[in-house]
């Protein structure tokens, strides 16, 4: 794209790929402004951007919220998209053009779990199917240093991006968590230590904006998890359950 954007959704309807951004503003202060675009593909490499404006021709999606956390390609071939507002909200399109609200909340953080306190818990979310025909949902996690119940082991963070996983009978609907965190970066690696202003040593990781998918491996099928990592780039993490 012929500018800088971030918080990028792609969706894949029936006769192309769309995929949905935010425009990063002239003055580079991400969120100062909210510009959203979208762009279409047919093969995933080269993108037309769209002319019309997004909010005027999309139908309920940029009432909702400017957040877009993930897609999931439902089995009838419709596309329901999950955005950030208290919790996560859903809206349902056809053609991955225009949008329907639906009501009630998907899912919403549980502060309860010192994994879903951080500022950006349920930010980004990736779907894979599973072989009994239900889905699971990958969520961005993260932990404060210093809430009630959050061990001294994290005390010394910049950030934190666990990825934590809910399962789905009804294809995105209604969802159930799953115990246990499935990536930790701090505990699976990679991690930095940087020092802060003022001399202070910090422990920074993250693994945020994850894709998951689901892929054949010697015979067997394995998900493998992607990281967008702040100090080491791009992170995969593989798993056979």
């Amino acid at each position: 794209l012929p500018f800088r954007a971030y918080n990028f959704v792609v969706a894949k309807a029936p006769d192309r790929y769309v995929m949905y951004f935010t425009r990063q503003p002239a003055n580079n202060i991400q969120g100062s402004s909210i510009i959203p675009g979208r762009a279409f593909s047919a093969d995933m490499k080269s993108w037309t951007l769209d002319p019309n404006d997004v909010c005027s021709t999309s139908g309920d999606l940029c009432t909702i919220s400017p957040s877009r956390t993930g897609v999931l390609q439902l089995p009838d071939g419709r596309l329901r998209m999950f955005l950030l507002t208290a919790g996560l909200s859903s809206a349902i399109s056809s053609d991955g053009i225009v949008w329907t609200s639906e009501p009630g909340q998907r899912f919403v953080a549980d502060p309860s779990s010192i994994y879903e306190r951080a500022n950006n818990t349920i930010r980004w979310t990736s779907f894979v199917s599973l072989p009994d025909g239900t889905v699971r949902m990958y969520y961005r996690g993260g932990v404060t240093p210093g809430s009630f119940g959050t061990l001294a082991f994290y005390n010394n963070i910049f950030t934190s991006g666990m990825i934590l996983s809910a399962i789905s009978r009804d294809n995105g609907l209604a969802w159930v968590r799953e115990s246990g965190v499935r990536i930790n970066p701090i505990v699976q690696g990679p991690v930095i230590t940087l020092t802060a202003p003022g001399g202070t040593s910090q422990t920074q990781f993250d693994c945020e904006d994850s894709s998951a998918i689901k892929l054949k491996k010697n015979g067997r099928q394995v998900f493998r998890v992607f990281c967008s990592g702040l100090a080491d780039g791009t992170v995969t993490y593989l798993s056979d359950d």
